[in-house]
């Protein structure tokens, strides 16, 4: 689960591996979340969700 964890929360979301638009990375987000959460691992909290969406519009 360790290593899950690490793909999901930094790996995938490497820029310069896997480009994405805005959209797709809210989309990844909310899969990582999904995915731990189920997995009962709940490090992408709604809290922590919500302050990652508050900083994206911050530089949009």
């Amino acid at each position: 689960m360790s290593e899950i964890v690490i793909l999901l929360t930094t790996t995938w979301f490497i820029e310069s591996l896997f480009p994405d638009s805005g959209e797709r990375f809210i989309q990844k987000l909310k899969t990582a979340q999904t995915i731990l959460r189920k997995s009962g691992i709940d490090v992408l909290s709604d809290e922590i969700y919500m302050v990652i969406m508050n900083q994206l519009e911050r530089i949009t």
